[in-house]
């Protein structure tokens, strides 16, 4: 198993001495964290610890506080086309194109990443999150489960070395965060670098090889996934 402390190949993604917050008012940290191909970073704590704002600060959603974010050795720039080519984000924010359906928004994600048959990748990726029946339909008519599916078919699709994902398992089925912690484990095994905030014990022992536990009334400290798990079973006691 890979160290609680470092990643085991050269980081993707650094965090170092990161205060992440809104309008420069600080909500948690200093956070000091690496991301490598391969590795699966899991943000755990209580609500209102910070995950979601951490997760922004990482990914240029907000810049952060204080400290310093890079990704492949460079400041992060949500705004660069290697970002944007090479790093998937799903957080809590959705915005949908207008006047595009499902299939078309999932098509001109393939199209945007040159994928080769964009239109049969897209539908294949639908069905397989059980929403393909849903092409034709306006994303906005979506339940929110649905909607969910909808954004993991889009993630799923398009190439990444490193996927950004907040609660990702929220709002689906226990059968389908089974599927999901496998089908991000698969991506991991590629080479693909997770982060990813859970309040999720299943989930998390599924998935996770590393944790960052952001507290009320502590540091935020990396620590392995068994000290993650007995936490939630305090949280959710």
């Amino acid at each position: 198993m890979p160290s609680p402390t470092t990643p085991v190949q050269p980081a993707l993604l650094t965090a170092e001495g990161v205060v992440a917050g809104y309008a420069g008012e600080p909500v948690c940290g200093p956070v000091g964290l690496g991301v490598g191909p391969g590795d699966r970073l899991a943000l755990i704590g209580p609500n209102g610890t910070g995950k979601s704002t951490l997760l922004k600060g990482l990914t240029g959603r907000q810049h952060p506080v204080e400290g310093e974010v890079r990704f492949a050795g460079a400041p992060q720039d949500e705004g660069s086309l290697e970002w944007r080519r090479r790093v998937c984000v799903l957080l809590d924010d959705e915005y949908f194109l207008p006047h595009l359906t499902v299939g078309e928004h999932l098509e001109a994600v393939a199209l945007a990443h040159g994928l080769e048959t964009p239109y049969e990748r897209a539908l294949a990726e639908l069905e397989r999150w059980g929403v393909g029946a849903k092409q034709g339909s306006d994303p906005q008519t979506l339940s929110s489960g649905q909607r969910r599916r909808f954004l993991l078919a889009a993630a799923f699709l398009r190439p990444a070395d490193l996927m950004v994902l907040d609660e990702p398992e929220q709002r689906l089925d226990a059968a389908t965060r089974c599927d999901l912690a496998e089908a991000l484990a698969a991506r991991a095994a590629e080479g693909v670098g997770l982060i990813f905030a859970t309040h999720d014990a299943a989930f998390l022992a599924r998935l996770a090889d590393r944790c960052v536990i952001l507290d009320d009334v502590a540091p935020p400290r990396l620590a392995t996934p068994a000290e993650g798990l007995e936490l939630l079973a305090v949280e959710h006691s």
